[in-house]
């Protein structure tokens, strides 16, 4: 009995069990006109494996400036590409059934991921099915789900679009932002504050939220005031 407990080990040792894909293949432009369940945002797998278990955007970011693009986006027309650099939407790269589409590969897995890549090159995965007027805001809504989780799931903030809310501050409502004045601190979230024009740093710890606020008209290199916002739940 020993033995064969120690063999069972043995091969798990050796042969790890991964998660299987349920469905994988090659894209054709014919099966996009058809099927809408890939239509959607993708961002490096790698960079979403980081940020989902720290939470923390400007921690996690390095993996989407490693990478080939910062986001991939499927609609009925094809593959669209991003490089990490340019950032503005507009310089977005059409891969259609005239430039190789079907060099690109999917990867379907039991909980409906969806992954695609290119050959053996770095892989995306998807983190929104909405085409929202601009891409960042697709985007910044997957951040805000990520980072404020617990908070959402208690009510105690809402997200709606790329806009947070948290009632129990006077002045509650902010815009997610995806890129603006870096800081040397860690922050989870970079967010903007509509009624006062602030630029804010949103950090969590445990069960407390701390704001730190800039006026962002300065872009100062110090952290102003603190907010401190406690989830009761």
């Amino acid at each position: 009995m020993k033995k064969l407990l120690f063999l069972y080990l043995l091969i798990f040792t050796i042969f790890p069990i991964y998660s299987q894909s349920l469905d994988n293949g090659n894209f054709t432009f014919q099966m996009l006109r058809r099927n809408s369940r890939f239509f959607g945002y993708y961002l490096p797998l790698d960079f979403v494996e980081d940020f989902e278990r720290s939470r923390d955007w400007f921690s996690s970011r390095k993996y989407i400036d490693e990478s080939e693009y910062f986001y991939i986006r499927i609609d009925e027309r094809g593959i669209w590409l991003q490089e990490p650099i340019v950032n503005d939407g507009y310089s977005e790269e059409l891969i259609d059934y005239r430039n190789g589409i079907e060099n690109y590969n999917y990867e379907i897995y039991d909980d409906n991921e969806i992954i695609i890549f290119k050959n053996k090159e770095k892989k995306y995965k998807k983190i929104s099915n909405t085409f929202e007027n601009y891409w960042w805001v697709s985007i910044n809504n997957y951040l805000g789900r990520i980072v404020l989780q617990d908070f959402i799931l208690s009510g105690e903030i809402s997200l709606d679009s790329d806009i947070i809310t948290i009632p129990a501050l006077d002045y509650g409502k902010f815009r997610i932002e995806t890129f603006g004045c870096f800081r040397e601190y860690n922050t989870n979230l970079l967010i903007y504050g509509f009624n006062r024009g602030w630029q804010l740093d949103l950090n969590i710890e445990g069960d407390v939220i701390t704001i730190y606020t800039y006026a962002t008209w300065i872009f100062a290199d110090r952290r102003g005031k603190r907010i401190y916002w406690t989830n009761k739940s």
